[in-house]
């Protein structure tokens, strides 16, 4: 038949035999700092029986340091040789170490910067006037360049990454094996190590910032404006008196040169990437909260928390509109030129005005930043005696110590050594 409850009293005559219950919560209990104050002869053996709890009431031996080396309760090491120390954790009592902390979540990256605008291109040049006695007829204008491209946005900057859980801590330890140390935990009673923190999410990346829009092509150029030819006339005097009219030379009128085209719209600048989220927090671990020290209803958590959730990333930005070509120039003005005058008059032919340059087209709008990538989600804390990003504290040390016996009825949480 299996033990319900080990307790064992000390042999031989004169040995000493006092009980002890724990009724309140104790940081950091130290067994045999309890027993002197009770009147117990630390250099004499006998039989100490210690009691977690009245088997009603909750009560918590407990850490809240977050330190390996402090414990809900330790034996103390000065006990005499030969005593025998019976623990009983009776329901609603708990020996319970430091939940791991929480890791941070990571900070997001920043978006990258949106591309520089390209440039408009030039115009075309007017084309050349008609040349009548070279035989040219009046020319098209040129057609204008087209503009540059525009620049490719930055990387966004990668985000953070989450911080590491903080460790449990032990539960109890066991730091005299000079006698007989007997264990029980009743039903509803708990040895429980803290449970390991979560880890932090890491922060999102930023979005990469939008491509530059290219500028916009240069209008064409105006065509050549129409020539003329006239024939200049000479007076020949007679001998006799008075005179006549004779075919001169020839008077060309040359057209005049089209207006230039109009330049092409600058392009738009492309949109900023979007910010990453932040990465969410981890959950802490069971166990006695961190620096927690009011009481084990506000101060235990009994199981551990789930991780937060990650914060969204933005949207990026939207590129800017490329700005609008300019307008061709005109042409000179129609002219009349003349030959000189003189008794056979003046004749005269036109320089025909030339074309006006085409306006350049708007440049092109600017890309929109890519968006930023969400923040992850921290993981959750450990349970009793579980790790998680952080390692879990133990429930008991030196529990396999052959002086050592534990009858477990209630809950041992956590590894123990």
């Amino acid at each position: 038949m299996a033990l319900s409850r080990m307790v064992r009293t000390a042999a031989g005559a004169g040995g000493q035999a006092i009980e002890y219950t724990y009724s309140s919560d104790s940081l950091h209990a130290n067994l045999l700092t309890q027993a002197v104050a009770a009147g117990w002869d630390s250099t004499k053996p006998g039989t100490f029986t210690a009691y977690v709890g009245d088997g009603s009431n909750s009560i918590g031996l407990y850490s809240n340091s977050g330190s390996s080396s402090q414990y809900g309760l330790s034996l103390g090491s000065g006990w005499a040789a030969e005593t025998i120390i019976n623990l009983i954790v009776r329901n609603n009592g708990h020996i319970v170490g430091t939940a791991g902390t929480t890791g941070g979540g990571g900070s997001a990256g920043s978006g990258g910067s949106g591309g520089q605008p390209g440039t408009g291109g030039s115009g075309g040049g007017g084309g050349s006037g008609e040349n009548p006695l070279a035989g040219q007829s009046a020319a098209g204008g040129a057609s204008g360049s087209s503009g540059s491209g525009g620049s490719g946005g930055s990387s966004g900057s990668g985000g953070n990454s989450g911080g590491s859980g903080g460790s449990g801590t032990h539960a109890l330890n066991i730091d005299y094996l000079g006698g007989i140390v007997n264990v029980t935990v009743d039903s509803g009673g708990f040895i429980s190590g803290g449970g390991g923190g979560g880890s932090g999410g890491n922060g999102g990346s930023g979005g990469s910032g939008g491509s530059g829009g290219s500028g916009g092509t240069g209008g064409t150029g105006g065509g050549g404006g129409g020539g003329g030819v006239t024939m200049c006339m000479n007076f020949a005097n007679s001998p006799w008196g008075g005179g006549w009219c004779m075919p001169g030379n020839l008077f060309q009128c040359i057209g005049k040169t089209g207006g230039s085209g109009g330049s092409g719209g600058n392009g738009g600048s492309g949109g900023s990437g979007g910010s990453g989220g932040d990465g969410g927090d981890g959950g802490i671990g069971a166990g006695w909260v961190m620096n927690c020290s009011s009481n084990l209803s506000s101060c235990l958590n009994t199981a551990g928390d789930a991780g937060s959730s990650g914060a969204n990333k933005s949207s990026g930005g939207g590129g800017n509109g490329g700005s609008t070509g300019s307008g061709g120039s005109s042409s000179a003005g129609t002219t009349v030129s003349c030959c000189p005058c003189g008794p056979c008059g003046c004749p005269c032919c036109a320089e025909g005005q030339g074309g006006t340059g085409s306006t350049g087209s708007t440049g092109n709008s600017g890309a929109s930043g890519n968006d930023g990538v969400s923040g992850a989600s921290g993981s959750a804390g450990g349970n009793y005696g579980t790790a998680s990003s952080g390692v879990a504290g133990n429930s008991i040390i030196n529990g396999n110590h052959s002086s050592v016996t534990i009858i477990n009825n209630g809950t041992i949480a956590g590894a123990y050594t």
